[in-house]
């Protein structure tokens, strides 16, 4: 749980950090795994600077695919 934060604020603030790596680290980016299936939600999360989501209860396979093929919207 997060303490007075909400997931797209976390990943706004994850964006940034990832921001000043990008000299050392061009390849690190910031996923998000969430419950929220409400695709206004997700969009929020993209336009703070996710580079992809999965769902909470993805499976392992799904989870490992969506962190190879950052970016992509995933489903269960």
């Amino acid at each position: 749980m997060l303490s007075g934060e909400d997931g797209i604020e976390v990943i706004a603030e994850a964006n940034d950090a990832q921001q000043a790596l990008n000299t050392t680290m061009p390849k690190t980016s910031v996923m998000m795994v969430t419950m929220h299936e409400n695709s206004d939600y997700l969009f929020e999360a993209v336009k703070a600077g996710a580079a992809g989501y999965v769902l909470k209860d993805a499976s392992g396979e799904r989870l490992l695919g969506r962190l190879g093929g950052r970016g992509k919207e995933s489903r269960r």
